[in-house]
């Protein structure tokens, strides 16, 4: 069963759902293949600020059939990210974002949950806050990769209503909170 790229996964019917979770890798073109059928790029926004306006990975041009990550587990945490690029780009990032009106790295989770891309994937230690000494991976370091671990006296009880807020206003789930229950975002 071939599935529409224009379908999310919301829309999909039980049949099709189903249909993909059924699969194997080694049916029809492989289950990387059934993915791409929804989703057909990947993009992050750590990504998206060398070059200009029409970089691919900039919030304003990804495709709807998109994954948007803010970084991946082997990227610096944004915040992290954000501290080490040059004087110039943190100014060019400023000015896409508008300035910041809140702290970093919301305003590049923001920017990700404003894009067009289908799905939008925010490693928890963005949504902490959190430095480069959080980073997860360090792609060709054999030591220290995949050992960080988040306790729950690091989240802080806002956390939830806040992301909420935002996958409400972009249109990216059902339940947030009215404005007056949630934090500021």
């Amino acid at each position: 069963m071939r599935i529409a790229i224009d379908k999310s996964l919301a829309d999909l019917t039980a049949e099709e759902r189903r249909s993909l979770l059924d699969r194997r890798p080694s049916e029809e073109a492989g289950l990387r293949e059934v993915v791409r059928e929804i989703l057909e790029e990947v993009r992050a926004v750590q990504f998206a600020f060398e070059g200009g306006p029409e970089n691919p990975h900039l919030p304003h041009n990804l495709p709807a059939n998109s994954v948007v990550y803010t970084g991946t587990h082997d990227n610096d945490t944004t915040l992290g990210w954000f501290q080490s690029c040059p004087p110039q780009m943190q100014a060019h990032i400023r000015e896409y974002l508008g300035g910041f009106s809140d702290e970093l790295p919301w305003p590049l989770i923001r920017a990700a949950f404003a894009s067009h891309a289908r799905l939008a994937v925010v490693p928890l230690q963005d949504l902490l806050m959190l430095g480069s000494e959080h980073r997860m991976n360090r792609p060709g370091v054999t030591a220290g990769n995949w050992s960080w671990r988040f306790s729950w006296d690091q989240v802080p009880e806002s956390l939830g209503r806040r992301v909420q807020k935002l996958v409400h206003i972009y249109g990216r789930g059902q339940g947030a909170p009215d404005a007056d229950e949630a934090d500021s975002v």
